[in-house]
């Protein structure tokens, strides 16, 4: 026992040391003095701003100011990127002729493999957090990050995003830690100077990083839990930000209303109707309890990021084609979880619905309860065996009896009582001789591509229904059919809340 303890603190010992060892590249080569106005000596983040100052890796925006308070851009991002690579590989970034301040940056993470060409839409735009860690983790070689703790999975970033490793090494390494307790980690959130100033710090100087662990989410999300995590995922316009029309918790946006306007060419009766089955929804979608399994929303975040980054007919991307529909990303985000509850609300119906109701919809929708003799083509005089045991029912034999002996379709065999069946469930030559007969009375022989069949049409009680083999299905029919009447229902009740200036601001978007 003694011998095992030696052994794995001297293991412990050469990690820190290795990391130490690699941390000495990123040395002092100026000092700092509280040169920054805006850095309080006492402030969380005034050790890091000191740190990636005395490592030239981050400037202020003049000779007192960090800037604290602005969003990192994408060019400061692949900046830091560029001046991690040079110092560590002890490399010069040459100079660029031209071109803007940050050009010879970008040239750099270029012909380095730190970035891609048309990886960026915008160089002046905020850059995400995603990003920041993309190009930071290849700034550096993989050995540089080596891990203090043992994360699993960051919850907000699946398996199969093209940034999951690279989130998950910076979380092993104690670089990032999360936005919470559970480690959320925001992945389009945007990113202060201070804060970033704390991060890079951490890529540079291994003394800074992190052991920690985290709290475990919950297995199943709630409607309002899955629609703010895939909301954290999108670009907001500036249509998101506007709501028009309220009912309850509902919120209908200016990006929304620009939507369903299109699809009803503006046509108010349409685009109410839109409003309130959407409005419906979300409240069927709460008022059921309805739980989404977080490898629900795991597939549908990544579905959403494949989407993103997938490029259309005519050369058109995920946002060129957004802007054709006049969609926003968090309205299509919003009208897609809306469409995926509509998929998984039945099943609370189905799994709620009574005995009754059951037999009321079964009764309602005209099902009838029917057994075939079924005679394949491919049996040897297939037509004469069937014409002589139609003969043979007309003598009275025992309908059951020769079913048993000469009937080959396999389904009998689990459904000794029948099927239940209505309208489009069967090919239709069986279909349309089942619904002509009277309960008892038996077909002639019926022509189907399956083969030659003898049909007779049965009674029904409702317990025979019940231990029928196809009640399940049945019932999920009642129960989707229960569904979508209550939809409808509910959606009639909806009443809105218009803001003030409505008519004016839904006029401008049609």
């Amino acid at each position: 026992m003694k011998k095992t303890r030696f052994i794995m603190a001297f293991v412990l010992i050469l990690a820190v040391m290795c990391i130490s060892a690699m941390g000495a590249d990123f040395e002092k080569s100026r000092s700092y003095q509280n040169n920054f106005t805006d850095v309080a000596e006492n402030a969380w983040y005034a050790k890091s701003v000191a740190s990636v100052y005395e490592t030239s890796l981050m400037e202020g925006v003049s000779q007192d100011t960090f800037d604290t308070e602005s969003e990192m851009s994408v060019a400061q991002a692949i900046t830091i990127a560029a001046r991690l690579h040079s110092i560590y590989n002890d490399i010069e970034i040459p100079e660029v002729e031209g071109g803007r301040w940050f050009q010879k940056y970008v040239e750099y993470c270029l012909s380095n493999g730190i970035m891609e060409e048309e990886q960026f839409d915008s160089y002046s735009r905020s850059a995400f957090s995603f990003e920041m860690v993309q190009l930071f983790a290849k700034a550096l070689p993989s050995e540089y990050y080596p891990a203090l703790n043992n994360i699993e999975n960051v919850h907000d970033i699946p398996k199969g995003l093209i940034f999951h490793d690279d989130v998950l090494m910076f979380y092993n390494a104690g670089i990032l830690n999360g936005n919470d307790k559970n480690g959320t980690f925001l992945p389009m959130s945007a990113i202060t100077r201070k804060r970033a100033a704390v991060i890079i710090s951490r890529v540079a100087l291994s003394e800074n990083r992190l052991q920690f662990t985290l709290e475990d989410v919950n297995d199943n999300l709630s409607v309002d839990e899955f629609s703010e995590l895939m909301q954290r995922h999108t670009i907001k316009d500036t249509l998101d930000g506007i709501v028009l029309a309220e009912y309850e918790d509902v919120d209908i946006t200016a990006a929304l209303y620009r939507y369903f306007s299109l699809l009803h060419n503006g046509e108010k009766e349409g685009i109410e109707g839109e409003m309130k089955q959407y409005a419906a929804v979300l409240k069927l979608a709460k008022e059921t309890n309805l739980s989404i399994p977080r490898s629900a929303y795991e597939s549908c975040l990544v579905s959403y990021y494949v989407n993103r980054a997938s490029t259309y007919s005519g050369g058109l991307t995920y946002f060129d084609a957004l802007d054709a529909q006049r969609f926003t990303d968090a309205c299509f985000v919003d009208l897609s979880n809306a469409s995926m509850f509509m998929k998984l609300i039945p099943e609370y119906y189905c799994n709620s619905i009574t005995d009754d109701e059951i037999y009321n919809y079964v009764l309602e929708n005209d099902y009838v309860y029917a057994k075939h003799i079924l005679i394949a083509k491919e049996t040897e005089d297939a037509y004469r065996l069937a014409l002589e045991l139609r003969l043979a029912i007309n003598d009275g034999s025992d309908f059951d009896e020769l079913l048993e002996k000469h009937g080959e379709d396999p389904g009998m065999k689990s459904r000794e009582g029948g099927y239940f069946f209505t309208t489009g469930m069967m090919v239709e030559p069986f279909e349309k001789a089942a619904f002509a007969l009277e309960e008892g009375q038996v077909s002639n022989i019926v022509e189907s591509d399956f083969g030659y069949h003898i049909i007779k049409r049965l009674s029904f009680t409702k317990e025979e229904l019940l231990a029928s083999p196809d009640m399940q299905t049945i019932a999920s029919h009642a129960g989707s059919q229960k569904f979508y009447d209550t939809l409808n229902s509910t959606s009639e009740t909806v009443t809105f809340e218009y803001v003030e200036n409505f008519e004016g601001l839904s006029e401008l978007l049609k």
